[in-house]
């Protein structure tokens, strides 16, 4: 069966389902929601230039979220989500580069 994301939710709604598109991200800007709660931000990343990406939805008056850095590129931040969550060591990092796991 093939139906259209639009088709799918107008089903499920209909079902009382609650439910939402996963977009892409142009069309995550294309939302009313986004648009009106103005939540689209743009940071600058040192290989892609100016970056448009979702803000935070949640918005606190006493402690407002600081976007710092960009998103990192693909595979910055291996090793270190590796060796810090994983526990792996130098050794078994090395291993699954070798063995293209990573």
């Amino acid at each position: 069966m093939t139906r259209t994301s639009a088709k799918w939710l107008v089903l499920l709604e209909k079902a009382d389902i609650s439910c939402s598109p996963i977009n892409s991200i142009d069309k995550v800007f294309e939302n009313h929601q986004i648009q009106y709660r103005e939540m689209k931000l743009t940071m600058e990343h040192a290989l892609a230039g100016s970056v448009p990406l979702a803000a935070n939805p949640l918005n606190f008056s006493e402690t407002p979220v600081k976007y710092n850095k960009p998103p990192p590129s693909l595979g910055v931040q291996t090793d270190e989500i590796l060796k810090d969550w994983l526990e792996l060591g130098d050794g078994e990092i090395s291993r699954l580069r070798c063995d293209r796991i990573i």
